[in-house]
């Protein structure tokens, strides 16, 4: 169950920002049990979006569009398409209102912003880089930083705990 949650989870992600973008994507699962490592290799130089990997099934659940999916072909691998249109499944969710359970970008940012104005001696925000699609200038986000702290203007020598959130995996860290 948990599984699926975090599936369905990611498919909300991607399928939010493509429905933005207006591409049309499928998700697609692949089966690497009977590849060689030439094909392998192959896929791997596609840079797709890989949503879900089961090393113990050797499958993995793959965001792709039309012309990846041409591509995935040609490689001689024939995908199981387990969605087949990502654009419906986000304008169901934005129509039925399924989507205003979840914090959109702006609301965060609000958020992060007037926990640094009310906390300033314990947090600080700052904008450390643009996501992907940002930087291919179709769309995208700041990428953003929280430091807590009770000493927040001072880098000290203390243990740190690093943690990453809402962000894609094609996005360099």
């Amino acid at each position: 169950m948990q599984k699926f949650v975090v599936f369905v989870a990611i498919i909300i992600f991607f399928s939010t920002s493509l429905f933005a973008a207006g591409q049309s994507h499928q998700i697609v699962e692949i089966k690497f049990d009977k590849m060689t490592s030439e094909v392998q290799r192959g896929f791997q130089k596609l840079g797709l979006d890989i949503l879900y990997h089961n090393p113990a099934t050797r499958t993995a659940r793959v965001l792709v569009s039309a012309d990846e999916f041409c591509q995935i072909e040609a490689l001689g691998i024939f995908p199981n398409v387990l969605l087949a249109d990502t654009d419906v499944l986000a304008t169901t969710m934005f129509e039925t209102g399924y989507l205003d359970n979840f914090y959109s970008y702006q609301e965060i940012i609000a958020d992060l912003n007037a926990l640094q104005t009310q906390f300033p001696n314990l947090i600080t925000v700052s904008d450390f880089g643009d996501s992907y699609l940002k930087t291919v200038g179709n769309g995208g986000y700041d990428l953003l930083a929280v430091k807590i702290s009770d000493n927040v203007t001072i880098d000290e020598s203390e243990p740190e705990v690093l943690v990453f959130a809402n962000m894609h995996a094609r996005e360099m860290i």
